[in-house]
């Protein structure tokens, strides 16, 4: 039998949690597409999995500076890293600018893709708040 630091667990329960949270959003989002024929977001599941992979490659390569900089520039400083989810709506803003159907970007698919952006982003944050209420209290 193999033993494992809690820590590690901990963050194997986190990772399973946050790819059902990111799979629950892009079922939740295909579903209620069905509703709004005008908008068109050619497979959403794929969209929202693809940008959650470029956010976290583009996450590390922003983190990278800062951390080199705390650590070998000048060591004990503390180094500020925007949070995931500010890269992650980002992309994800992009994604879906790029995804619509049609070749004229105008207001009305600007605006569709920030109301999608930041609804993935309220999604993930109210996911990752009740996760840590759950793993407090148990």
């Amino acid at each position: 039998m193999l033993a494992a630091p809690p820590f590690f667990l901990v963050g194997i329960f986190m990772a399973a949690g946050f790819m059902i949270t990111i799979t629950s959003f892009a079922l939740t989002l295909k579903y209620l597409l069905n509703f709004f024929p005008d908008v068109k977001l050619p497979k959403p599941l794929r969209t929202v999995i693809i940008s959650t992979a470029i956010s976290f490659f583009v996450y590390l390569v922003a983190s990278i500076p800062g951390i080199l900089t705390s650590k070998i520039g000048t060591p004990g400083s503390r180094f500020e890293i925007p949070p995931y989810t500010f890269w992650l709506a980002t992309v994800f803003f992009l994604m879906i600018l790029f995804r619509q159907s049609g070749n004229d970007l105008n207001f009305r698919k600007i605006k569709i893709a920030f109301i999608l952006s930041t609804a993935l982003v309220l999604w993930i944050t109210t996911m990752e708040k009740i996760l840590i209420y759950f793993l407090i209290n148990t």
